[in-house]
């Protein structure tokens, strides 16, 4: 098995996240029935981010080398009952937090953000070799999105 450089692999992630969902670019074929699919492709690695549901959703990334899978992250949540008609202003406002990614923390985005009524929240532990965190979205100081992330190296 090739060694992982793990400093590679997150400003791989970084690249993959700014340019697939948080950007709304580089869609793909949906790789099972009903899927939402992101691709990105660099090199040796491959970034597919695959998730099913709206405003409330269930996926995974996984990214290979050498068509190997060697990192991967499942994730689930989306906004609280009775908040939906909030739900696109809330996801323009997660798309730019999720543009915020950075190399120290390859996940969602950054751990606060604020812009008017919204404040965005990550709290994680752990590193890009093994990790699991919490996504929050406050509005008015309430929170009306939640979501639960995990993931690391493949062995």
């Amino acid at each position: 098995m090739t060694e992982i450089d793990v400093n590679a692999l997150s400003e791989f992630l970084v690249k993959a996240k700014k340019s697939t969902f948080a950007k709304g670019g580089n869609k793909a074929e949906p790789s099972r029935k009903s899927s939402k699919d992101f691709l990105f492709q660099e090199g040796d690695l491959t970034y597919r981010d695959s998730y099913f549901g709206e405003i409330y959703d269930i996926g995974q990334e996984i990214v290979w080398q050498d068509n190997k899978p060697i990192w991967g992250m499942n994730y689930m949540g989306g906004m609280k009952e009775g908040y939906q008609h909030l739900a696109e202003q809330t996801f323009k406002f997660l798309k730019k937090c999720l543009r915020m990614v950075e190399p120290s923390m390859p996940f969602r985005g950054p751990k606060y953000y604020k812009e008017g009524d919204f404040e965005y929240f990550n709290k994680v532990e752990g590193d890009v070799t093994r990790f699991s965190g919490l996504e929050l979205i406050l509005f008015k100081g309430k929170e009306i999105y939640r979501r639960i992330y995990h993931g690391g190296i493949i062995k």
